[in-house]
């Protein structure tokens, strides 16, 4: 599998989580920006499910990236937000199965 389809895959995957962590911490900023953030996830779930559609070896991969993409989409929202560490888990708490289920969307 090409290097640019798993980094495209792994930055779609930390913008998810980042949007995701969004609607579930930044409390302050939700009212003006929660349908922008939503709006982001139901993109970046739909560009995922293109990528793994035309590239499904690349899917046992999204496990093996959720850590390190969680921990990436932690700092930038934390640094964004402008939010203590302590805002946010440092380990994810949202399985991997949620972050992608176009069913789940945090209010």
């Amino acid at each position: 599998m090409g290097r640019s389809e798993r980094k495209e895959l792994k930055s779609r995957l930390i913008v998810l989580i980042e949007h995701l962590l969004k609607l579930l911490y930044w409390d302050t900023e939700k009212t003006s920006n929660a349908r922008g953030w939503r709006s982001t996830v139901i993109e970046q779930r739909r560009q995922i499910r293109l990528i793994l559609e035309d590239s499904p070896s690349l899917k046992p991969m999204l496990v093996d990236m959720y850590s390190s993409a969680y921990q990436q989409a932690r700092e930038d929202m934390l640094l964004e937000a402008q939010l203590p560490e302590s805002t946010v888990p440092k380990q994810a708490e949202l399985p991997l199965e949620d972050v992608l289920n176009s069913g789940y969307l945090p209010t």
